[in-house]
């Protein structure tokens, strides 16, 4: 359980450090276009995410409400559990063939509203048959100290591979 925290919040890390990068670039291009001023910047950028935030948060509810008891009804926990890793390497494989922001804005939308609803109710159930003494003590160890680790390999991933971002051509935008 841990590992698969680790890996999750290592990749939806530097996807939402990726997003925020495209949302930057979009801007800038549009205030070098002229079709956006310079003052207007960080609105465009603060409505972006008001509206993505929003949707994410609508999609996750909607699942949550009336999905997720009926997927782990269906399929169980233990499959259950795999569902985020597919969504996920399907959406970042779409983002990595057509790498747009609106690609980018709904692959992290459909990665976000899976992660906040049907993932963290399976992580939350497997703790279910465990003593009271592991669940303290696995549990604070994965919430706390995973979940960071993940952090940092993602800041590790974007410290090692932005020179190689920074470098990419704007046309793919």
């Amino acid at each position: 359980m841990a590992a698969l925290v680790l890996l999750l919040n290592w990749v939806n890390a530097t996807g939402e450090y990726i997003l925020s990068s495209i949302v930057q670039r979009a801007a800038e291009e549009q205030v070098a276009a002229g079709t956006l001023s310079r003052e207007a910047e960080g609105a465009f950028i603060g409505a972006f995410y008001a509206e993505y935030f929003q949707v994410v948060n609508i999609a996750g509810m909607l699942l949550q409400l009336f999905l997720v008891s009926r997927i782990v009804k269906l399929i169980g926990v233990h499959a259950a559990v795999c569902i985020l890793p597919i969504v996920a390497f399907g959406s970042y494989a779409i983002a990595a063939l057509l790498p747009s922001l609106a690609v980018v804005r709904w692959v992290k939308t459909a990665e976000n509203s899976v992660d906040y609803s049907l993932q963290n109710t399976v992580k939350q159930m497997l703790f279910l048959p465990t003593t009271r003494e592991e669940k303290y003590k696995a549990k604070q160890v994965t919430d706390s100290f995973v979940v960071r680790a993940g952090d940092v390999l993602s800041s590790g991933t974007v410290f090692i591979g932005r020179p190689c971002w920074r470098s990419a051509p704007r046309s793919s935008l």
